[in-house]
């Protein structure tokens, strides 16, 4: 498994505006939210938490101003033909 965070640290007051999930058309659930302060640490733990799913095989997160994109790659299910 790899995990990439890249993140810088935001300016003070930064709010997010925008919140993406590329890579997957499944569900997620993330508690960074638009209009919430810039916070590394829930950033970080919703890295952890997409991790933990077991979902996905690749996690990054990247940031550009206050957009925070979620990148992610979702593990092949494997089928059986008999």
């Amino acid at each position: 498994m790899i995990a990439a965070i890249h993140l810088l640290t935001a300016a003070d007051g930064s709010v997010i505006t925008s919140v993406n999930v590329i890579g997957t058309k499944l569900p997620v659930t993330l508690n960074t939210r638009v209009g919430q302060p810039y916070d590394t640490d829930a950033i970080a733990a919703d890295l952890r938490h997409l991790w933990s799913t077991q979902r996905f095989e690749d996690v990054r997160v990247e940031h550009s101003s206050s957009t925070i994109t979620f990148l992610v790659v979702e593990t092949p299910l494997l089928t059986f033909i008999t």
